[in-house]
């Protein structure tokens, strides 16, 4: 099901205004979501056959016939195209939406293997038994906090008010509009990319949310940051155009480093273990996010000329020793990651540190180019 997912990600970005076709289709009503459903489906089938080339790679090796992985790639997309006709099969019969379940189906399935897996690693071989149930009561209570944490912060939004010039809210019987404004993970493109690519997925489910609870709660101080005189001077517009324009020019960028990281790790680095490359990818996410996020926040030179407040560095610089931290401990070993060498950290480190050199000097030419910063 996971291509499907990938294929429909893709197709819901290239609809915001990106690419003129798929942006029509969205506002062609039922004919255009029919078109668009199509469209999804073999994408996604089409991404599954890819995928089934590289999967047998993982653990045959590149020595077989040309035949053999051909014909396991055709093996996954048939299995894809039957789940895809039984999530139609479940959603035609009003039990709910068929792929969402099967998916959920999916993760729930390994929870049970990661629960045993953590109390193997804590309970038969402890020195103290008491401290050791504890210790297992926690990782629970953890676990389950995480996914209230992620459902709460997912779900939470900030309502601005928008008033109008030309009307009354009494005109309209009282009623206020708002602009709704949610926190969202970043780095999906760039996973979806690797997930095609890879034999293994680069962030299991737990880990995706894990991470994006940890980026969220380094976020949370932002409300305290101070603001550059040049903003306080004059009000400024939300634009949508201007949002378009930021997210086509700095985004690109942003994934383009992640996808170097993981052809450092895959080629460079030879890591081809699944857990080293998750947890990789998992700290870099987490540091490169917030470094991105100070790049973000002014249009100067960050660090240098426009300074964050002590509560955002704060909360910026502790969320990165947590998720450096996290690997080496029980928590880190139950949701699928590992320790990791001294020279991994290279990459953790050193890319986000070239990202922000390289986000100045882009951040300049898209001032220069557009005459504002968003």
């Amino acid at each position: 099901v996971m291509p499907y997912i990938t294929a429909s990600i893709i197709i819901q970005i290239l609809q915001m205004d990106i690419i003129p076709y798929f942006k029509e289709l969205k506002e062609m009503g039922e004919e255009g979501r029919r078109k668009v459903a199509k469209i999804t489906r073999y994408s996604g089938l089409a991404i599954a056959f890819i995928q089934g080339f590289f999967y047998p790679m993982m653990f045959l090796g590149k020595t077989q016939e040309p035949m053999l992985y051909f014909k396991i790639a055709l093996i996954l997309t048939a299995g894809t195209a039957f789940l895809l006709w039984l999530g139609d099969q479940i959603t035609e019969k009003g039990i709910g939406n068929g792929v969402s379940l099967i998916i959920m189906a999916g993760i729930v399935n390994t929870l049970p293997s990661m629960f045993v897996t953590a109390f193997t690693s804590l309970i038969p071989n402890a020195s103290n038994t008491l401290i050791a149930w504890l210790t297992f009561a926690i990782f629970i209570l953890l676990y389950l906090g995480i996914i209230v944490g992620v459902i709460f912060v997912q779900e939470a939004e900030r309502r601005i008010p928008i008033q109008y010039s030309n009307r009354s809210s009494s005109s309209y019987g009282g009623q206020q509009t708002f602009l709704p404004l949610k926190l969202n993970s970043a780095n999906v493109m760039p996973v979806i990319i690797a997930s095609v690519i890879l034999p293994f997925l680069p962030e299991t489910p737990i880990q995706l949310l894990v991470e994006g609870l940890l980026y969220d709660f380094g976020q949370l101080t932002l409300p305290l940051d101070n603001v550059d005189e040049e903003y306080l001077k004059k009000p400024k517009k939300f634009d949508v155009k201007s949002l378009k324009n930021f997210m086509l020019f700095m985004g690109p960028l942003s994934s383009c480093f992640d996808l170097i990281v993981f052809a450092l790790v895959w080629f460079t680095y030879d890591i081809h273990e699944p857990a080293i490359f998750q947890t990789i990818w998992f700290i870099y996410s987490i540091v490169s996010n917030l470094v991105g996020m100070h790049v973000i926040r002014t249009a100067k030179i960050p660090f240098k000329e426009s300074h964050a407040s002590k509560a955002v560095y704060f909360s910026s610089i502790s969320i990165c020793i947590i998720a450096m931290i996290i690997p080496f401990t029980f928590i880190g070993r139950a949701i699928g990651l590992t320790a990791l060498a001294a020279k991994d950290f290279l990459v953790i480190i050193g890319v986000p540190i070239l990202y922000c050199f390289v986000a100045v000097i882009a951040k300049k030419i898209y001032i220069k180019k557009y005459g504002e910063w968003i």
